[in-house]
């Protein structure tokens, strides 16, 4: 059965690999970022099931005008990826205080926006899944992290079941040393950090394997 998916950080990385995956399925794709031209261009140009829309998941307004862009172009939102995130790589004392706020304001309210968006919508359908990308960051120190290790910290304890219609999970990939630059759907990430698992790997905790078996087999 097709879905429709909203997805935040779309633009490249793990974000775009998980709209490429959902498309690849025949679902329809909401697939936000700062600058929706670089989403299109990042997804093949103009599709019949996609819809680029701008989106900084740190104002609250946009975040609702891209959920009422969604639902008048497919009727309904079935599952929220709030991907996007950004990274300041230093030791504490080398990270200043707007960074360690502005670190904070992306990856800690920036879901936050989104999803308080989002939810009223699938309330209203009875069902909906919202998939929040956490790292391994946040459950243990790691060099160079204070900062996004303190922002990816508290997404689990907001993201408890909110409501019996509406299921919440936090794949939570390790951060890993990239050779090509940042990877993990991370609009004006600061360090080259990225995700080490496949697409396909990230993207089994969102159903896609089991929506449509046969998509994107190159990335298994």
């Amino acid at each position: 059965m097709s879905k429709v998916f909203l997805i935040t950080g779309a633009g490249r990385g793990l974000g775009a690999d998980i709209a490429r995956q959902a498309l690849a399925a025949d679902h329809q794709v909401v697939a936000t970022g700062r600058r929706p031209e670089r989403v299109l261009e990042a997804l093949g140009g103009e599709q019949d099931n996609l819809l680029a829309t701008a989106l900084d998941i740190t104002d609250p307004t946009a975040a609702q005008r891209a959920v009422r862009a969604a639902v008048e172009r497919f009727g309904r939102i079935d599952v929220l990826v709030n991907n996007a995130a950004n990274f300041y790589a230093g030791y504490f004392e080398e990270i200043s205080d707007a960074q360690m706020r502005q670190q904070v304001e992306t990856n800690l309210f920036g879901p936050m926006n989104v999803t308080r968006a989002v939810l009223p919508v699938m309330r209203a359908q009875r069902d909906g899944h919202v998939i929040t990308i956490s790292s391994l960051a946040g459950l243990t120190g790691l060099e160079f992290c204070v900062a996004y290790a303190a922002a990816r910290s508290s997404p689990p304890s907001y993201s408890s079941r909110p409501n019996s219609a509406v299921s919440m999970a936090l794949p939570a990939p390790s951060l890993a040393r990239d050779p090509d630059g940042p990877t993990g759907g991370t609009e004006g990430a600061s360090g080259s950090w990225g995700c080490p698992f496949s697409p396909s790997e990230v993207s089994r905790p969102l159903g896609l394997h089991r929506m449509h078996p046969a998509s994107n087999p190159s990335n298994e």
